[in-house]
């Protein structure tokens, strides 16, 4: 009797196995998915900071002259958030930039399929008058 209980529950496992493999809801994320990139903007107190500009520096529509005139990337929200879109996986350098502040530049190595949120804090730049 306990075989045969242990049997069915052995049965019942590899059962849902089964459907959780081939359920429409599970599938594989290809390597060269694109993956999605959020850059949140704070200061060093912790302070969400808007209208910060972010962009990827491996971007090649990104030169001097785009960053010059403000056209690069993306531009932070009221909650600091910019969405940079969707990219190839691989290693990549986020630069942040705010009137105000030291540029601020961090590397990220993005996964296929994945949203990553990239967390940068802006210190604030002191100028000499």
């Amino acid at each position: 009797m306990a075989h045969s209980a242990l049997l069915r529950r052995l049965t019942l496992f590899f059962a849902a196995v089964l459907v959780a493999c081939v359920s429409p809801h599970a599938r594989a994320v290809d390597a060269n998915t694109p993956a999605h990139v959020v850059v949140q903007v704070v200061d060093s107190a912790g302070v969400r900071r808007q209208s910060a500009n972010a962009y990827l520096l491996e971007d090649p529509r990104v030169t001097s002259a785009v960053i010059a005139n403000g056209n690069a990337g993306a531009w932070t929200d009221v909650n600091g958030l910019a969405d940079l879109g969707s990219w190839p996986p691989g290693r990549y350098t986020v630069r942040v930039r705010l009137i105000g502040f030291r540029p601020e530049t961090k590397r990220v190595t993005l996964k296929a399929g994945v949203t990553d949120t990239v967390r940068v804090i802006l210190r604030y730049q002191m100028s000499l008058m």
